[in-house]
């Protein structure tokens, strides 16, 4: 057996499995089942997840938001007082 005789082999080898695989792949595509909505639906965390076990503030002080409107208007108020200089500040520490 010569080396042309062996790449002849293992050609139809790897094509065979290409032909297995891109079939299997592309019937999984086509025929699997779409979901409604794509992406996961995370848990929302409940008020007991929310709080710490010791029933402490958040890290900051403040309490956790209870919903992310909540949460959102919060970072909107942050961001309104933000600084770089404050900034470059905190880094250096």
């Amino acid at each position: 057996m010569n080396q042309f005789e062996f790449t002849k082999i293992a050609g139809a080898v790897l094509a065979a499995l290409l032909l297995i695989v891109g079939t299997k792949t592309f019937i999984e595509m086509n025929v699997g089942q779409t979901p409604e909505k794509p992406g996961f639906q995370l848990p929302a965390p409940t008020a007991e997840t929310a709080k710490p076990a010791d029933g402490a503030a958040g890290e900051a002080g403040a309490p956790a938001a209870a919903t992310p409107e909540a949460a959102g208007k919060e970072v909107v108020a942050l961001l309104a007082k933000a600084n770089a200089e404050n900034g470059k500040a905190i880094f250096k520490k």
